[in-house]
């Protein structure tokens, strides 16, 4: 993801790194500093669609190794609910990408939290948008905290919703390319030397066990150094609470995708066209199956479908034009039985974006440090929008024609150069000069 033009621009397929097995690819990340050319290898890929999901022997805590990755399927009875009737008060937060601290002041800007980071929202409920990890060093706090919350609204009579984003599916798929270096170490313990060497001599034991003796690497210092530098301190772990059985593997697969509060309904992507007239409780289900499941995710899952939920960028950036994507959101709109769609994965103006004359707001304002520490979120009091900007309240216009306006007060609030003035430049030529053309 690269900044041009003045904004964000996205890639519209998801990134999926080629699938192999795990010894494979290890082979092949080492084979440069061990000398063995991986051509000699005998070790046969999976096939093209599926993700890699790494074989990890490490001790459960009875001491006994185990596959944390390929534990029985786990298909939930007890998912989140997803459709919840009018509230009076909806704080929306979009990707948050490992940055705790951005995290946290927009819980005290949106007057969620008091000092010591405890709910004092009452009957408020809170819609984080997804992608809550990758990124950033804090998401394994940032989690911790979210799910403290949760206990304590539903205790005080609200709610908060996590919902399942793109990179919250990666990391269960094994997927680790948008992992820090911090991220590993926030799951390190006092073991985590001796877990991390059970786990080595499991894996050289499993590369031995697949490949021929003549064409087997060299397991010397070298290797061991350049083994240890993919896999960190942490590593394990990290791959261990991920697992379809492991505290934020499950705790994710439980989280809806998709929910409705009232008349507006919430998701991280969007709705393509291809599942424009499916409905809520089977994506809701599709997700969560496939995400609890020990079949490993391909790209041919509901999960990492372009369209689907957790993917799809067409509202928050219609690149195929706007009025070809209005005709697509009504159908949307029509099927769900919403008037509002809101979504986040796509940062466009470093702020809170109210599109196609409000019926879409997109809330992923890139608060993570990653993507410029910009700090926005959105409140629905009944039929209106607000935008809290950096601690700021600024109510979102009901038509596209006040939007460039509205940026413009927002960019006043930022850091200069402010990208929600760059992108009100786009959103005019976007969504107001075919008005302007169509009246003439």
């Amino acid at each position: 993801m690269s900044a041009q033009s003045g904004f964000l621009r996205f890639s519209k397929t998801p990134l999926i790194r080629p699938p192999l097995v795990w010894g494979v690819l290890l082979i092949i990340s080492l084979s440069a500093v061990s000398g063995t050319a991986f051509a000699q290898t005998r070790l046969k890929p999976k096939p093209k669609t599926e993700l890699i999901q790494e074989e990890l022997l490490v001790k459960d805590s009875s001491g006994a190794l185990v596959n944390v990755d390929t534990q029985s399927s786990l298909i939930f009875d007890d998912r989140a609910p997803a459709v919840f009737p009018t509230t009076e008060r909806i704080v929306v937060i979009g990707d948050i990408h490992g940055d705790y601290d951005q995290f946290v002041q927009v819980l005290k800007d949106t007057g969620l939290v008091d000092a010591k980071l405890k709910w004092q929202a009452g009957d408020t409920h809170l819609v984080q948008m997804g992608d809550v990890v990758d990124r950033g060093d804090g998401s394994k706090k940032a989690i911790d905290l979210l799910r403290q919350l949760e206990t304590e609204a539903r205790a005080a009579g609200g709610y908060v919703h996590t919902l399942v984003g793109n990179h919250e599916a990666l990391n269960i798929a094994g997927d680790l390319r948008y992992v820090t270096p911090g991220e590993f170490a926030a799951y390190r313990t006092k073991k985590s030397k001796a877990t991390r060497n059970a786990y080595y001599k499991q894996t050289i034991a499993a590369i031995k066990a697949r490949t021929p003796k003549e064409e087997l690497p060299k397991f010397d210092k070298a290797y061991r150094k350049a083994w240890e530098a993919k896999v960190p301190l942490g590593y394990v772990e990290h791959r261990r609470a991920w697992s379809n059985s492991g505290i934020y593997g499950k705790w994710v697969s439980k989280n809806p995708a998709i929910i409705k509060i009232g008349r507006t309904m919430f998701l991280h992507g969007g709705i393509g066209p291809a599942y424009a007239t499916s409905s809520l409780e089977e994506l809701n289900e599709q997700i969560s199956n496939e995400l609890a499941s020990s079949t490993p995710l391909t790209q041919q899952s509901l999960s990492f479908q372009s369209e689907g939920p957790l993917w799809y960028r067409g509202f928050a950036n219609p690149s195929r034009g706007k009025a070809e994507e209005i005709l697509h959101l009504e159908k949307v709109l029509k099927n769900f039985d919403v008037d509002r769609i809101v979504v986040a994965h796509t940062p466009i103006a470093g702020a809170i974006v109210p599109l196609f004359d409000s019926r879409v707001v997109a809330t992923d304002v890139g608060l993570a440090a990653h993507y410029g520490a910009r700090r926005a979120a959105l409140l629905i009091e009944g039929d209106q929008l607000t935008a809290i900007h950096r601690g700021r309240p600024l109510v979102l216009p009901s038509s596209d024609a006040g939007v460039p306006d509205y940026l413009a007060e927002a960019a006043k609030l930022d850091p200069k150069p402010s990208p929600a003035k760059r992108y009100a430049k786009q959103f005019q030529k976007l969504f107001l000069e075919d008005k302007t053309a169509a009246a003439k």
